[in-house]
């Protein structure tokens, strides 16, 4: 006789496997690798973190574990995109965010990190876009930062951390 299996059980099944799957490259700091691109084949990254100089000087005596984010170089992320064939990146900043509790450092951190993402635009004409960060929870400064990025940057969203 079978016994049926809870959707939890499976659910956290099907997790342990994946995360079995991927720890030998997580424990060697290294990516899994990826096929080589289809040709003719667009991929569009709409989930890609960038950082600002100022936003990687903020984090970096944070101690965040944010390695990646804090060694990010335009120059490598152009190379990546070419190596595993995508088109355009939408840039979006990563967590925590630019908001460490006082409402004017993180109105400067997000313009500055918006106000960066433009320039990698204009710089890689067609390679980025941007989802702009907002300086939440500073209601006033998010809804005013939303609107420089909209009318003068241009961008082509908005982000913010919900968690």
């Amino acid at each position: 006789m079978t016994t049926p299996v809870s959707r939890r059980a499976f659910l956290s099944g099907l997790t342990a496997a994946g995360a079995a799957a991927l720890a030998p490259h997580v424990l060697r700091g290294q990516q899994p690798a990826l096929p080589p691109p289809t040709p003719g084949r667009r991929i569009i990254d709409v989930h890609y973190h960038y950082a600002s100089p100022m936003y990687r000087e903020v984090l970096r005596p944070m101690g965040t574990g944010q390695t990646p984010i804090i060694e990010w170089s335009d120059v490598k992320a152009v190379e990546d995109m070419d190596r595993y064939g995508v088109e355009v990146s939408m840039l979006s900043i990563s967590e925590p965010g630019v908001h460490f509790g006082d409402d004017a450092k993180a109105r400067a951190l997000a313009r500055d990190c918006n106000e960066y993402g433009v320039q990698l635009m204009q710089k890689y004409k067609g390679r980025f876009g941007l989802f702009a960060i907002l300086p939440l929870p500073d209601v006033d400064g998010a809804l005013k930062e939303m609107e420089h990025a909209f009318d003068t940057l241009k961008a082509d969203g908005v982000t913010f951390m919900s968690s």
